[in-house]
């Protein structure tokens, strides 16, 4: 980790309403074990179908349905 990351990360976080350093630093880690973000059935299963689906990594794919 470096701090362009860190500051990509809290950019990423911020926009979206979710500033606390904590929430960032939880962010970047669980990325570290990702290989995917969600498929969009997974959102519609796990986050809801009625919030607008958030590629919550930019720079990981989209897991396919």
């Amino acid at each position: 980790m470096d701090s362009s990351d860190l500051q990509t990360c809290r950019s990423f976080l911020k926009e979206r309403g979710r500033s606390r350093p904590t929430a960032v630093l939880f962010w970047f880690v669980l990325r570290g074990f990702l290989a995917t973000n969600m498929s969009h059935k997974q959102w519609r299963d796990w986050v809801s179908p009625d919030i607008d689906y958030i590629k919550a990594c930019p720079d990981l794919p989209i897991a396919p349905d």
